[in-house]
């Protein structure tokens, strides 16, 4: 898959056409796979390239800021799984007041027509564009025959009689629901970050701590809880017990993760670590001692384990944790 950063930069690649989707695609959820595999089939059966028009930032971040809720999976997540479902060309384009003034015409000129020259477009069930969201399928209907070409609507995917929406998924993670979000994802929910160093207190308990800065990922609420953890030089998986919140023992007030890796030794500062949230196990509370604590810790690493363990063994293991 070939990555495109500029409408410049795209302008040249599509000499002899290609078909197009664009949107949000955030967090890659199966009603977003269902629609790039249209795309990549449409585009196989015309001999065109895929291609997939997303923006970073987002939309959101543009209109709202610091108050845009934050990415289920970002960037790179994005792209990787835009690659597994064999899309050929990206384009990450930067939303901003040029973009967001355009009026729905003149988005459709610039971009689909003239930068991509879709022959044709495969579209959800309710895109909006164009200035004031005034852009929609019906828009792009009555247009087809002026700029030749052909439309395709793709219909949600149903679970449980309710459209899959990236909005369902931020709920159910801000309830805690883990178990539920394959369902909706395709995989389980996780972060990834720069391991950085913290307050040293886990080694000195017997527990050492991989950090991870919580406050651009999209988290459930604060607690412990079991996970599975990938260092980024390794090949294998790890269970980890995680503690998400302020560790209220010691009188933090910044919210920290903090990754315990169970049978893994090394110093991983600096490197890429992923973290899939698998149960929750328990809410954050206060001990009285530094030996209560350790006792319970020692518990939330063997329920940890046991229920890693119980992951890993699952057939489809690799498609549910892909990245």
């Amino acid at each position: 898959m070939i990555v495109l950063h500029s409408v410049e930069e795209a302008s040249s690649v599509f000499p002899n056409g290609s078909v197009l989707t664009w949107g949000n695609f955030d967090g890659m959820h199966l009603g977003h796979q269902a629609l790039t595999r249209a795309v990549v089939s449409r585009a196989g059966k015309l001999g065109l390239p895929s291609v997939v028009m997303t923006f970073e930032p987002r939309p959101a971040v543009f209109f709202r800021g610091d108050d845009a809720p934050k990415a289920i999976a970002d960037i790179d997540d994005k792209l990787a799984l835009l690659e597994r479902q064999g899309v050929d060309y990206v384009l990450t384009l930067p939303f901003g007041a040029d973009i967001a003034n355009l009026s729905p015409e003149d988005f459709l000129k610039f971009l689909p027509v003239q930068t991509f020259r879709a022959r044709a477009m495969v579209l959800g069930y309710d895109p909006a564009f164009g200035r004031d969201r005034r852009g929609n399928f019906e828009f792009l209907q009555a247009l087809a025959p002026r700029f030749g070409y052909a439309l395709e609507r793709i219909q949600p995917v149903y679970l449980r009689g309710r459209p899959i929406s990236s909005t369902w998924i931020r709920d159910e993670l801000a309830g805690g629901n883990l178990a539920g979000l394959p369902d909706l994802l395709g995989r389980q929910h996780s972060v990834h970050g720069e391991v950085q160093a913290g307050f040293q207190r886990g080694r000195g308990l017997g527990f050492a701590t991989a950090n991870l800065a919580p406050d651009r990922l999209l988290l459930p609420p604060n607690g412990v809880y079991a996970c599975l953890a990938k260092p980024g030089r390794e090949k294998k998986y790890f269970a980890a017990a995680c503690n998400l919140g302020s560790n209220p023992s010691f009188g933090n007030r910044k919210i920290s993760l903090e990754a315990h890796l169970l049978d893994f030794t090394g110093e991983i500062y600096g490197e890429n670590l992923r973290l899939y949230f698998l149960k929750y196990l328990r809410a954050e509370r206060h001990f009285a001692n530094t030996r209560e604590l350790c006792v319970q810790i020692s518990s939330d690493v063997q329920n940890t384990g046991e229920i890693a363990s119980k992951a890993v063994a699952v057939p489809n293991f690799q498609e549910v944790y892909p990245l």
